[in-house]
């Protein structure tokens, strides 16, 4: 499975991605708002650095279910699926989610 499919299927999986993005863009906006007037961001850019934790947090995941996956060989998408399912890896990834504090 790779980066843009795990994506797909954990994005379906995981309501507190949803929450995860919306304090990313919390957290931007607080951070822009004590920057001097004139550096400030725009809406766009603000947007663009939330998106950028979001990538970055799923990379983060992939990676690590990668490494538990694919202890030696490339693994077929319902492997994955199986694995993830077994091991309870949705509750626990959704659970740390909404535990991430931003600083």
């Amino acid at each position: 499975m790779n980066l843009t499919e795990f994506q797909a299927h954990i994005e379906d999986k995981l309501p507190a991605l949803d929450s995860f993005y919306d304090r990313a863009i919390n957290f931007q906006l607080e951070k822009d708002s004590r920057r001097p007037p004139k550096k400030r961001w725009s809406e766009a850019k603000i947007e663009r650095a939330a998106n950028n934790m979001y990538k970055d947090l799923m990379k983060g995941i992939y990676e690590k279910v990668k490494s538990l996956v694919e202890e030696r060989e490339k693994q077929p998408s319902h492997v994955w699926i199986d694995y993830l399912e077994k091991h309870e890896m949705y509750e626990q990834i959704n659970e740390s989610l909404y535990e991430i504090e931003f600083e």
